[in-house]
């Protein structure tokens, strides 16, 4: 580009001096206001999401998907003081296709999977903090740990009868997380397609796993889940099709990003920020929050 211009002056002038000048003058003002162009930044509401798993008092179990109780506390009061209102999926939805308003600086909690210690450690945490949260569960998980009858807080995850009493409270808000797709192993990955699976087995396999897992929450908590969490965040343009047919309006992936909400938001492809153990929340909100 900067070649061109000094042909073209060059010819302009006949004088090689004269247009080196003028081309020096044009790379001195464009170092100059560079610095002060700024890029266009998309318009609307940030909403940051963030996901919990498991909550341990065990050392030996903390890692990327197990943080303390104490831990999650203090990214409570944390989000608290940068003045972050927590919401639910309901409200965000109905922003969108209502015009409800949401408060100025809204985030989303969620626990994944349906940990025991969701119930023991956090439940009792949000309703310390009057703060709202996102409940995710695997249904063949709630299923096996509920003819069970284990209760151990360690490794375990929740019943039909705690999920009831989360379902009860006004704050959480119980959302489909698969019935029985969370997996890596196999060959079916998450609500992946198979290797060699048809479109069509593939829309029949991941409807009936979902459906079912709908149906249990609609009977055991009245309230018909409008989201769908990705397993392990796989996802495809033929599962949010088939999601969109069932009448979800909204899914979660595990994509690190900040969501801007406006008119044009994919709402199937919401991102989310996974909460590791080993940093303090001040370290782990800092790219997040403002």
């Amino acid at each position: 580009m900067i070649e061109g211009w000094y042909i073209l002056v060059f010819k302009l002038t006949g004088h090689k001096i004269l247009a080196g000048l003028c081309i020096l003058l044009i790379i001195v003002s464009l170092i100059v206001i560079a610095p002060t162009i700024t890029i266009r930044k998309e318009k609307g509401v940030k909403l940051p999401i963030i996901i919990y798993h498991n909550i341990t008092t065990n050392k030996q179990q903390l890692n990327e998907y197990a943080i303390t109780p104490e831990q999650l506390e203090n990214d409570l009061k944390y989000i608290k003081e940068k003045d972050y209102t927590t919401i639910t999926m309901t409200q965000l939805i109905n922003h969108c296709l209502k015009g409800d308003k949401l408060p100025k600086k809204p985030i989303i909690i969620c626990f994944d999977d349906g940990f025991e210690s969701m119930y023991t450690y956090a439940f009792p945490l949000l309703k310390q903090y009057n703060m709202c949260a996102v409940v995710s569960v695997v249904g063949a998980y709630v299923d096996h740990f509920t003819k069970l009858q284990d209760n151990t807080v360690e490794g375990s995850y929740m019943t039909w009868n705690e999920i009831e009493e989360l379902g009860r409270y006004k704050n959480i808000e119980i959302q489909n997380h698969s019935y029985n797709m969370h997996s890596q192993t196999g060959d079916r990955i998450g609500t992946r397609k198979k290797c060699g699976e048809s479109v069509e087995q593939y829309h029949i396999s991941l409807k009936e796993d979902a459906g079912k897992m709908q149906e249990l929450l609609f009977a055991k908590t009245g309230f018909k889940p409008n989201t769908f969490v990705y397993p392990f965040g796989y996802n495809s343009g033929i599962s949010k099709k088939v999601l969109k047919e069932m009448g979800f309006t909204a899914a979660m992936t595990c994509r690190k990003r900040v969501n801007i909400i406006n008119s044009s938001t994919d709402l199937m492809k919401l991102g989310r920020f996974n909460r590791p153990n080993g940093i303090s929340s001040e370290q782990f909100f800092e790219n997040i929050l403002e």
